[in-house]
């Protein structure tokens, strides 16, 4: 008797040991590199940008596993090719982003370009790429246009038109209507 009361336990044990892993992998979420110029992004070993703790470039696109944010959500701890570390969290987004185009050396790439945008309704806040910091709020879609206004970390916003890089925003403090990358916002999911 005592033999089989041993034997169950064990194989709980066992099933027990196997079955959590699984459990942390369903609950897992996934996202994908997107930056605006289409370079790979740097992984890190500790959630501080400092040349010596760099891991693994990520590439543009790759799908990354995430485990955790840390620093009010500024990093994510994920994994990519099998290496854990630390990636800021405003480069990782939901959907796989289209393949970027070749760049183009002509002055015509930095012109605004309205192509591709769609209506969309959906509230959102600015994420600064420092604490504390501000973005850039411009009249159209390029980072040679002029800059209407700057707009602080956290700061509430409706989207109301978006493409692959950029989103129309509405500031709900002061009306005023322009252009953010999309990489700075911080979707709340809340519909307008």
């Amino acid at each position: 008797m005592k033999k089989r009361t041993l034997a169950l336990i064990c194989a709980l044990i066992l099933v027990l040991t196997t079955a959590l892993p699984l459990t942390a992998l369903a609950n897992m979420q996934y996202r994908y590199v997107y930056t605006s110029n289409g370079k790979s992004l740097n992984q890190r070993s500790a959630p501080i940008t400092h040349a010596n703790n760099r891991v693994a470039n990520i590439p543009y696109g790759a799908k990354v596993a995430v485990d955790s944010y840390v620093n009010g959500n500024t990093w994510a701890y994920v994994e990519y090719n099998g290496k854990w570390g630390y990636v800021m969290s405003r480069y990782l987004v939901k959907n796989q982003p289209a393949a970027k185009a070749a760049s183009s050396t002509s002055t015509s790439s930095q012109k605004a370009s309205f192509n591709g945008f769609v209506e969309v309704t959906y509230s959102a806040t600015v994420r600064s790429s420092a604490p504390g910091g501000f973005v850039n709020l411009r009249w159209a879609p390029s980072k040679s246009e002029a800059i209407e206004a700057k707009l602080a970390d956290g700061q509430k916003l409706t989207i109301i038109a978006q493409n692959e890089t950029w989103a129309q925003v509405r500031v709900e403090s002061s009306g005023a209507v322009g252009f953010i990358m999309r990489a700075f916002l911080n979707d709340t999911g809340a519909d307008s």
